[in-house]
């Protein structure tokens, strides 16, 4: 079930690229031009961090990666270095009006969110019991007091 978010990440980042190429010649002459493209841009975004984080929670929960946290020295700052280049390219985004200019902040934006998705993913651990037919698994972040509990029932 998990992949299939991953699958619905991917394909925001594709509507919203395809979006841009299809409506840019209205944005030179449309008045709500800053809301499709904040829309744009934020779907790019988020459906990054969707199709990578869905894909790693999907590895951890069924075995192919191990479910220890993937604890980097200094992911704060990676982190923060990955939000800040996608802050970066939402401004260039709205700054240059050519098609390749948008292109190519959309596309960034979609890699920092990506990779951003893979790091705070990747430093969720947890173990998962299996009982007869129901799965029901935990995780918690080293460090932190935060438990996310997740109940599968077949």
């Amino acid at each position: 079930m998990i992949f299939i978010f991953s699958l619905v990440g991917l394909a925001a980042v594709f509507t919203c690229l395809a979006t841009f190429m299809h409506d840019f010649p209205l944005f030179a002459t449309d008045p709500t031009a800053n809301v499709i493209k904040t829309s744009l841009f934020l779907g790019s975004s988020i459906g990054g961090i969707t199709f990578s984080g869905s894909l790693i929670a999907y590895g951890k929960l069924q075995g192919i990666l191990s479910s220890t946290p993937l604890l980097l020295p200094g992911r704060h700052t990676i982190n923060l270095g990955l939000l800040a280049g996608n802050l970066a390219s939402m401004a260039y985004f709205f700054y240059d009006p050519s098609m390749f200019g948008g292109l190519a902040s959309l596309s960034s934006a979609t890699a920092f969110s990506a990779a951003l998705g893979l790091s705070l993913t990747s430093s969720i651990g947890g173990n998962c019991f299996m009982y007869t037919y129901k799965y029901f698994c935990y995780y918690w972040d080293i460090g932190q007091e935060t438990i996310m509990a997740l109940y599968f029932n077949n």
